[in-house]
């Protein structure tokens, strides 16, 4: 059984990766923590343990971090975990589980989760905050972390970051906190870095919609429709693309 430490920030692709993850039977995900970065703290924790519950999965802990980033994302993306938060079908009365969602800030969970003699992969589908800032604490846990495997950065294709004074070759997750990413990558742990020259050729389309629609008698796959749908209808605000779990 493996175990996954989850790092995401509340947008709308995390969730759906995070659903797809919790279909493994082969692994386990003892933690998840939250960035705010594309979303909003609260309702982010809140949709990530009702997913939890709602796909009957146990014994997860969640937590998050205040910080929203150096450069934050709009405010207009980060609505998004709203209405995740709000979708009827996660919220289809109350549901008896041993997910828990608690105050400690996200980077002492880690530092506490890492400090075990376990060793743990990590996939972090958003800004590098939480793992940055629990390096910081305890530079020692990096011996326990096999591999980060991350959503982010842009190598031999333009970038996803098209404001003011910006030439284009930014990518969000990165530009959300540049010192953060810099320090995990000079950290030597192991990265698998899934950047948007990947993600570029797995956007949302209705086309992909369609498909999941047709197989929605899956617990996840009517999650994953429904999430997909939020993406679409505001697709003008941010761009959606879908991303594989390695």
């Amino acid at each position: 059984m493996k175990r996954v430490i989850v790092d995401h920030d509340g947008g709308v692709d995390d969730f759906a990766a995070l659903s797809l993850l919790l279909c493994r039977s082969d692994i386990q995900i003892p933690l998840i923590t939250i960035c705010p970065g594309d979303s909003f703290k609260d309702t982010a924790l809140l949709a990530t343990k009702k997913i939890l519950d709602y796909l009957k999965k146990d014994n997860t802990i969640i937590a998050g971090s205040d910080f929203a980033g150096v450069h934050p994302f709009l405010d207009e993306w980060r609505k998004h975990s709203n209405l995740i938060d709000k979708i009827d079908l996660i919220n289809q009365g109350a549901v008896k589980s041993s997910n828990v969602i608690i105050a400690d800030q996200a980077s002492d969970i880690l530092v506490e989760k890492l400090s075990e003699t376990i060793k743990y992969t990590l996939l972090c589908t958003g800004p590098l905050t939480n793992l940055s800032d629990a390096i910081d604490k305890n530079p020692k846990i990096v011996n326990q972390i096999e591999r980060v495997f991350f959503m982010g950065g842009a190598v031999r294709t333009g970038g996803n970051v098209f404001l003011e004074q910006h030439d284009g070759s930014a990518e969000w997750n990165i530009y959300n906190n540049p010192p953060a990413a810099k320090n995990v990558f000079r950290s030597g742990i192991a990265i698998t870095m899934v950047a948007l020259d990947a993600t570029n050729h797995v956007p949302f389309t209705e086309d992909f919609v369609k498909r999941i629609k047709r197989q929605r008698k899956y617990p996840a796959s009517e999650l994953l429709y429904q999430l997909c749908d939020i993406a679409l209808k505001d697709s003008e605000a941010n761009d959606p693309y879908f991303f594989g779990i390695p």
